[in-house]
């Protein structure tokens, strides 16, 4: 019989059982009637079994792959997108493999059925709510209430933090950029570059994101060795789409006539456009992001100018003062370059030191994600990891 990782009195079970308020609200106040998702997520012994089957299952590999997937506690009659299975699945580690392999980018509908805990198919829409857990890595389970990570256990250790969200992510990122901008303006900037960050953890392959003070303003480091590097109309094409958005939007004057029909399919006409860029700085973005899907660094500056992919970072200091942040915990401790992992992680903490005004993500085979700034005061790089729990549903 196998090891149970937790047992019913665990923090980890406690911090679920005090969750899925927004179910409990409505349950009390007579909105929706009870159903199998209570008893899941408000029985101790149940939330125990799910977590130790989905944990087995994170430490498995299905034909060389790394299992990835995530389970959703709730009943067929809950969402409006489904794929309901013609019969339920009893939830076991070795069932939960297969469906991730099968299905990886859908959430397995998990409740309970003549007492056991069945999965009962698959979920394209999860309902608002809901509780989820997640296989983000080896050994390593993420749960997630409505948008919010509310329990990490990483090989483990559990970490139980107070936000761990796609908000909380822009917010290290804004903070972590230089001043010299306003802070709204770092905000939208680091909002934009999580669809890039977030395109390149996805390939699962390893990768970097390289990003320097804006090129009007500065030339591109020396020490930035590229394989490929794009045009002028290449590098100013993310933008020049941002900027024609920009000018739309400033133009844009909803009084402009009278309240009548007219007025009302303005306002309509300017929806469908607004949201027709957003589309189209969200795919340019992502695309940039899956450009790390060689070996080498993507670089952009900061007004989003993408100058080339498969780049190498060249330097040789040696003595590089590091301050490694823990994004979930808050713990800052001085650490040796040796220690930051391996040639992507080294390279980072190497650049930034000479080019303090830049900013390196790494992302790792693994699953991890860093961030490496420079410290200009102390002259020193700060590397902000454990971010991948920021970005589970970006």
């Amino acid at each position: 019989m196998r090891k149970k990782i937790i047992n019913s009195s665990s923090p980890l079970v406690k911090r679920i059982m005090q969750a899925n308020t927004l179910h409990k609200e409505l349950c009390a106040s007579g909105v929706r009637p009870h159903s199998s998702t209570d008893d899941v997520s408000g029985d101790k012994c149940w939330v125990t079994e799910l977590f130790n089957e989905m944990f087995w299952a994170s430490t498995h590999a299905e034909e060389g792959r790394a299992i990835r997937g995530s389970i959703c506690i709730c009943a067929p009659s809950e969402t409006r997108s489904a794929r309901q299975l013609n019969a339920s699945v009893p939830v076991t580690s070795r069932a939960l493999i297969q469906l991730f392999v099968a299905a990886p980018h859908s959430a397995l509908g998990v409740h309970v059925v003549h007492g056991r805990l069945v999965v009962w198919g698959f979920i394209d829409v999860v309902p608002m709510g809901s509780l989820r857990m997640l296989i983000t890595g080896n050994a390593t389970i993420v749960v997630i209430e409505e948008k919010a990570a509310i329990a990490i256990f990483e090989q483990g250790e559990l970490f139980l933090p107070e936000a761990a969200d796609k908000f909380s992510f822009t917010m290290h990122v804004a903070n972590a950029l230089t001043h010299h901008r306003a802070f709204e303006a770092r905000l939208t900037f680091a909002a934009r570059l999580q669809l890039v960050v977030t395109a390149m953890h996805r390939q699962c392959h390893g990768g970097a994101l390289v990003i320097i003070p804006s090129t009007q303003e500065s030339p591109i480091p020396t020490d930035i060795k590229f394989a490929y590097q794009f045009s002028a109309l290449g590098i100013d094409n993310i933008q020049s789409v941002i900027s024609e958005w920009e000018t739309a939007s400033q133009n844009y004057d909803p009084y402009s006539q009278h309240v009548n029909n007219a007025a009302f399919s303005q306002t309509k006409w300017w929806e469908t456009i607004n949201q027709s860029y957003v589309d189209q700085v969200s795919k340019l973005l992502r695309n940039a992001g899956e450009l790390s899907n060689i070996d080498g660094a993507v670089v952009m500056d900061e007004d989003l100018r993408l100058l080339g992919f498969g780049a190498k970072l060249a330097g040789d200091l040696d003595e590089v003062k590091i301050i490694k942040i823990d994004a979930l915990t808050k713990s800052i401790d001085e650490v040796h370059i040796s220690s930051l992992g391996g040639t992507r992680h080294q390279s980072a903490a190497r650049f930034v030191s000479k080019n303090l005004e830049s900013m390196v993500f790494v992302s790792s085979q693994d699953g991890r994600l860093s961030l490496f700034v420079g410290v200009l005061k102390e002259e020193k790089v700060a590397v902000i990891h454990r971010l991948e729990h920021f970005l589970w549903d970006a």
